[in-house]
């Protein structure tokens, strides 16, 4: 079994729905903050509402941050090392 097979099953990325992953990359893509905080939102909803644990919430924050810089490195975007450093070693 694939990775992409283990987590995609009936339309449901394992701890929320793939429309709303979709939607977070494109708003990563197009730059657009505002939706993206809405998605953020609604993404944090969904694992509340399935009780995900904590160890199950921070692989998904790291799935999350692994999407950014996947998406960033398909855009060429250089020198964002340093902002992904700092917000990794917030306090």
């Amino acid at each position: 079994m694939f990775f992409d097979e283990m987590i995609e099953t009936h339309n449901m990325v394992y701890w929320y729905p793939v429309q709303q992953h979709l939607r977070f990359t494109q708003c990563i893509k197009q730059g657009n903050v505002y939706i993206f905080e809405d998605i953020i939102s609604e993404i944090i909803h969904s694992i509340k509402q399935k009780n995900v644990s904590i160890g199950m919430t921070r692989s998904i924050c790291f799935g999350m941050i692994n999407t950014v810089i996947e998406v960033l490195n398909e855009l060429n975007m250089d020198n964002f090392e340093k902002d992904i450093e700092s917000g990794l070693n917030i306090g």
